[in-house]
């Protein structure tokens, strides 16, 4: 049985250093670390403040493709070293 964990906050906020210390600390089970950047819509798509690309808004997270990565390693056993 398999065990999903989100890490969030605002840019810089310290998000991969937890990430990497937690799966440093239970090194002999296999984590993998999915990188919220991988799954933001291209800026030409992301959510808007001013004018500018919203990097911090919900908005701009592509949450089918993230999904989509989640359900293929919980189900298709994918589970090499996603990063």
């Amino acid at each position: 049985m398999g065990l999903v964990v989100g890490i969030g906050g605002v840019s810089r906020a310290g998000k991969s250093t937890l990430s990497k210390r937690l799966k440093n600390m239970r090194s002999k089970e296999r984590i993998i670390i999915l990188d919220m950047n991988d799954f933001i819509f291209p800026e030409n798509e992301m959510a808007r403040m001013k004018d500018e690309a919203d990097w911090e808004t919900p908005e701009s997270v592509d949450y089918r493709n993230l999904t989509g990565r989640i359900q293929s390693i919980s189900y298709m056993g994918q589970l090499s070293e996603i990063r």
